[in-house]
């Protein structure tokens, strides 16, 4: 063989032992990468999990009602914690709010109907989003829908916050003991809130 011919072979096998070369080191490094994504997921679910079985036993535990204590539209101070030992509708709402409209008349009537069985509304008005009317305009809807149970004025924010309200109207149906056993977000009907008292009576 010659010595060009030689020189030709030697850099051709060289040119394919590079290649293998190459070959093998990127699939080393796609193994180690494979590898180790697959610790970090592992490391994710093992940092997750106890948060998760946290979450779990959390919807599972009782959330009690924090106590508050406001004025009503006639200045007279009340508190959740008046109310210890009866079933309480506590009703968040807005003179503006058409749906909080609609629903009054059906909040009377479920008050003259379950009144004496020791059901109690309160209606917590979320004055701060009077939009500018402030709550001068409160004991007009008093007056206008028939109202007889206790409506406040949560000039604050105060307790809308303490509750987390979004949406007006929200309803919290609390138990004798102080639990929060449903929380109904926008309207309801006498159907609904009878379905629910029902189910907190056989519960």
């Amino acid at each position: 063989m010659s010595r060009k011919n030689s020189v030709a072979l030697f850099i051709i096998i060289l040119l394919i032992a590079i290649a293998i070369g190459d070959a093998l080191f990127k699939q080393s490094a796609l193994t180690k990468d494979v590898s180790s994504e697959h610790l970090d997921v592992q490391d994710n679910l093992a940092k997750t999990q106890p948060n998760n079985v946290v979450a779990i036993e959390k919807e599972q535990s009782i959330y009690m009602a924090p106590n508050f204590e406001l004025e009503t539209v006639d200045g007279k101070p009340i508190s959740l914690a008046d109310y210890a030992g009866k079933k309480v509708l506590l009703n968040f709402w807005a003179t503006w709010c058409p749906p909080c409209n609609a629903e009054a008349p059906h909040l009377q009537t479920i008050y003259e109907q379950y009144g004496a069985a020791g059901i109690e509304i309160i209606a917590v008005n979320v004055t701060s989003q009077e939009k500018g009317k402030g709550k001068d305009t409160v004991p007009q809807f008093v007056q206008q829908y028939g109202l007889t149970f206790p409506v406040v004025l949560d000039v604050h924010d105060q307790v809308a916050s303490m509750y987390q309200i979004l949406t007006l109207p929200t309803t919290y149906f609390i138990d004798e003991e102080g639990a929060i056993i449903e929380i109904i977000s926008g309207p309801m009907d006498e159907q609904l809130m009878h379905e629910i008292l029902y189910q907190m009576d056989n519960t």
